[in-house]
């Protein structure tokens, strides 16, 4: 049986998939994959088979995830619900159709929670809001995301948190149990565990496979308003209106120290265990860097003129990033500590992220707006419009588009091919 070969410009993770009709059987198709490093597979397609049953096995043949790549047929992404092999598609064979297999790049992604009870996932390379997600009964007030796990955790004023499903949009879970507004989590779904905070005054860990709590950390004299977790060592740091931070160990439930030394409360914090130290803003409107394991204060920044409303650590330790209600971001050199950037921005900032690879954040603001800005510059990139009142958190991070947005924004002219084709 003749296969069609198409001159191929790419890696050698390119792949040609041909699928030849059974002429004997005409009620299957004979599926045959082939890398260009000269692995080949065959499937037999039984009549009926959909879109989204081939992706599964090219995916285990070829070890590309099915959220990795997509199947371009006639300009058109293939559906997961879209019967490839029916009685018209073995009556016509052997025409012949052309598939290509994209595959799909990291996009810039930022998630946002409101006081109008709803969740939003944005593209930030598109500028567009793909999913929105509704659940709590009350103004959602944190959240936090496992990008490669494709899962995010949102805590409310009705004081409990739900557990997200990205792709479907399914509420995984309803975790009940603090007697307060939920106010900060982080999530790990390596360890499947959450750790969040609330006005309730204490810290509850939760499995992520069962919902539950599985303990409850107390300690803290007021509302717990941040929290920080390095989930490969199994710690974390909190602040409150207390006025401190706390380190815990999250294996024994304790409270390894309190550090005190702002003025106010402590709105935000971040942190690195493996360089022992972290970063805290608060109302007073100064930000703290930590040593923890000496767990002192080594140093206060001062310059904003608002309380703290964002605190960021870089991987290396070698610059941390703050921003202020009034509208303010500042970069901060850690070695000389002293201020290298400063954007201002006419907005109130009741949020904020940041992404240090692409130099860029996502400032939440109170009418309701994601303003996206140029960290070097301070310029605005895009104003995303959705929300119908002040968001209260952001978060962003690097994942493959939604398959329905993917599906809505291909264009093929503009793809990178894998050279596929379909030989029937």
């Amino acid at each position: 049986m003749e296969q069609v070969a198409v001159p191929v410009d790419w890696s050698e993770s390119a792949t040609h998939i041909t699928v030849h009709a059974c002429a004997e059987e005409r009620k299957d198709a004979l599926v045959e994959v082939s890398a260009l490093s000269g692995q080949s597979w065959r499937f037999l397609l039984p009549k009926g088979t959909v879109g989204a049953e081939l992706k599964d096995r090219v995916a285990a043949a070829s070890t590309i995830p099915v959220v990795e790549f997509d199947l371009i047929c006639n300009g058109a992404a293939v559906d997961d619900c879209e019967v490839l092999v029916n009685d018209e598609l073995i009556a016509s064979a052997p025409l012949l159709t052309q598939v290509q297999l994209v595959r799909r790049t990291k996009i810039l992604h930022a998630l946002s929670c409101s006081f109008d009870r709803c969740l939003k996932l944005w593209d930030l390379d598109q500028a567009t809001c793909v999913a929105t997600f509704k659940g709590h009964i009350g103004g959602v007030a944190c959240i936090d995301a496992d990008w490669h796990a494709r899962r995010f955790i949102s805590g409310a004023f009705d004081q409990n948190l739900q557990f997200w499903d990205i792709d479907n949009g399914d509420c995984i879970h309803t975790m009940a149990g603090h007697d307060g507004e939920v106010c900060c989590v982080s999530l790990d779904c390596t360890s499947s565990r959450a750790l969040s905070g609330s006005y309730d005054r204490t810290l509850k860990l939760w499995d992520l496979a069962s919902g539950n709590c599985v303990s409850t950390l107390k300690g803290h004299q007021g509302e717990v308003c941040c929290v920080a977790v390095d989930w490969e060592s199994r710690h974390a740091v909190s602040g409150s209106y207390d006025f401190v931070l706390k380190l815990w160990d999250l294996d024994q439930g304790t409270c390894l120290g309190t550090l005190s030394g702002h003025q106010d409360c402590i709105n935000v914090a971040d942190m690195n265990w493996e360089h022992q130290r972290a970063l805290s803003g608060s109302t007073d409107r100064t930000l703290k860097l930590w040593d923890l394991n000496a767990q002192r204060c080594l140093h206060t920044f001062q310059g904003h003129q608002s309380k703290i409303t964002c605190a960021h650590l870089d991987r290396d330790l070698s610059r941390a990033m703050s921003s202020s209600a009034d509208g303010v971001i500042k970069v901060w050199d850690l070695s000389s500590l002293a201020c290298i950037t400063t954007c201002r921005h006419d907005v109130t900032m009741f949020a904020c992220a940041f992404s240090w690879d692409a130099w860029q954040a996502v400032v939440g603001t109170s009418e309701g707006a994601l303003r996206v800005l140029d960290a070097q510059t301070g310029g605005v990139v895009n104003v995303l419009q959705g929300h119908s009142s002040g968001i209260r958190g952001v978060k962003m991070g690097y994942c493959f588009r939604l398959r329905s947005a993917a599906n809505k924004l291909h264009d093929v002219t503009q793809l990178q091919p894998e050279s596929v084709k379909f030989v029937l």
